[in-house]
């Protein structure tokens, strides 16, 4: 068994991804009581709502930071390779 790599996601897209932006209007249930239960946890998330909008700020902060470490060690790699000299790791032929 072995995994095939996936393409690279470019930072930008990366820098999107990590921004948490939950969308309420998307909260629904199709159970056969839906409505009700739907109308609950749209109240149970306007009760939380301060406490959710703290998490999802610290988890993007989290986020953008890890992802900006990310590109800054990326960009020193390529200039490392290029100072010795080796091709970018888009160029490297297939084993």
């Amino acid at each position: 068994m072995s995994i095939e790599p996936t393409d690279r996601v470019s930072i930008e897209q990366l820098m999107e991804w990590a921004n948490i932006e939950p969308d309420v209007d998307l909260m629904r249930s199709t159970r056969k009581l839906g409505a009700p239960i739907t109308w609950a946890k749209r109240q149970l998330v306007h009760v939380l709502r301060q406490y959710l909008r703290e998490l999802q700020s610290q988890q993007t902060r989290f986020n953008l930071n890890l992802l900006i470490r990310v590109a800054e060690l990326e960009d020193r790699v390529m200039r490392l390779e290029e100072r010795a000299g080796q091709p970018p790791p888009d160029e490297v032929a297939p084993r």
